[in-house]
């Protein structure tokens, strides 16, 4: 894959946050024209039929817009000819020195995007479809329905690996993550408790008080997209500079620093079989991201029982490289009996296929989410958030210790409900 990490790390964040939330209702398979001349492209329709030169100068507009707002395309002048069917040209010099990216008016009906090079592949296109559906308000604001580059793009994403994150040393700082187990009795006593039964609870680790609740909250104002019938809650995905505003800054470091302590500290089984994807190492398979997702849950909010690590239809290969789940939890005197909000885990489902035969074959606990309390839990387990049954605010910061390795996973799957 020819695109940098910084260019994935962009448009994988765009269009998970988008969640490709609004489908159109259309059917029928999308095709990806491959040319003999080294040419892929494809045709985006109008909604409607226009006259000719009616939304020309505003489709050229808004490709240079999209073209200007990245450092890995140039825009190339057009013939102004009010009879030339170029609307935008760009050259992607990422790619090579003779590609370069058209968009023209096929008819009155649609316009093509197509990427031409001596040595592009489908990959380098579904990057390009890529960036156009990063800027779909934009196109679709005059009057392009982006529907086929949607189904290119959700193609391109489900071919990807996952990101492997980044080195877990970057971020150390086992003294703080000491601290929070008073000895080291507690410390081996919580690595057993993870590593036996799946998960751990620490408590009275940094409790924060009512300003740093308020100050989160206002960072959380966007329901997730991944639709009411799934979870209800408020998120974000914070950085550190986010959460030094908030004054949870040690909070913060304190899940980063996880993944270099586990390193060193939790007994992680030897895979003889599937080698660790850099910056994984024999030594040290766990990484990190690069930040922390935040949550709120209202009176009503809930999330359904899930893994946030399945197993895919034929049990051969993970959903994505997620092994260890953090949680810290920000909530003062909850009690989830009364206040509702628990979240229940289910150990020993870690092999099992679904929420239902995890529901069914195993019993489980409910963790109250207390002010300070650290959940620590394989990534692998189903478990759900329990509806909030009263007029609270639920706070918790979760970050996923990831585990690279070359098994063939492919990410989670986008755009299942699309028509085929």
């Amino acid at each position: 894959m020819r695109a940098p990490l910084v260019l994935w790390s962009i448009l994988s964040f765009v269009l998970f946050a988008d969640g490709f939330s609004s489908l159109n209702q259309h059917g029928g398979s999308v095709i990806i024209d491959k040319k003999p001349s080294g040419k892929f492209s494809v045709k985006i329709p109008f909604y409607e039929n226009i006259e000719k030169g009616r939304n020309h100068l505003r489709v050229s507009e808004a490709f240079r817009l999209m073209v200007d707002s990245t450092e890995f395309m140039t825009n190339l002048p057009v013939d102004e000819d009010r009879n030339s069917k170029v609307l935008g040209c760009a050259s992607i010099p990422l790619f090579g020195n003779d590609v370069c990216m058209l968009v023209e008016l096929s008819n009155n009906f649609c316009v093509e995007i197509s990427l031409n090079g001596s040595n592009i592949s489908r990959d380098d296109f579904g990057w390009i479809c890529a960036k156009f559906y990063e800027s779909k308000e934009a196109f679709e604001n005059v009057g392009l329905d982006t529907y086929n580059l949607r189904r290119i793009v959700a193609d391109h994403f489900n071919s990807q690996p996952p990101h492997p994150g980044y080195d877990a040393d970057r971020t150390c700082n086992d003294e703080l993550v000491k601290s929070v187990f008073y000895d080291e009795y507690h410390r081996k006593s919580a690595m057993n408790e993870l590593s036996n039964r799946g998960y751990t609870v620490i408590d009275n680790v940094f409790p924060v008080t009512n300003d740093e609740q308020k100050k989160l909250q206002e960072l959380l104002v966007e329901k997730t997209c991944q639709g009411a019938a799934v979870r209800t809650d408020k998120v974000s995905f914070i950085s550190r500079e986010d959460a030094t505003y908030c004054g949870l800054r040690t909070q913060f470091d304190l899940l980063m620093a996880m993944a270099s302590f586990l390193n060193t500290y939790f007994f992680i089984p030897v895979d003889y079989k599937n080698k660790p994807i850099p910056p994984a190492t024999a030594e040290k398979p766990l990484t990190n991201p690069l930040t922390v997702q935040a949550a709120e849950y209202q009176r009503g909010d809930f999330y359904v029982e899930h893994s946030d690590n399945s197993l895919d239809r034929d049990g051969a290969v993970r959903a994505n490289f997620r092994h260890i789940t953090c949680i810290y939890y920000l909530n003062e005197n909850w009690e989830c009996t009364e206040d509702g909000g628990s979240l229940r885990i289910y150990p020993g489902s870690s092999n099992l296929f679904s929420s239902s035969e995890a529901k069914h074959k195993c019993h489980y606990v409910d963790i109250n989410p207390i002010n300070g309390r650290l959940l620590l839990f394989d990534s692998k387990l189903y478990h759900s958030v329990q509806e909030v049954k009263k007029d609270k605010s639920r706070l918790a910061l979760t970050l996923w210790i990831t585990k690279p390795d070359d098994s063939g996973v492919r990410g989670e799957r986008w755009d299942e409900g699309l028509p085929s």
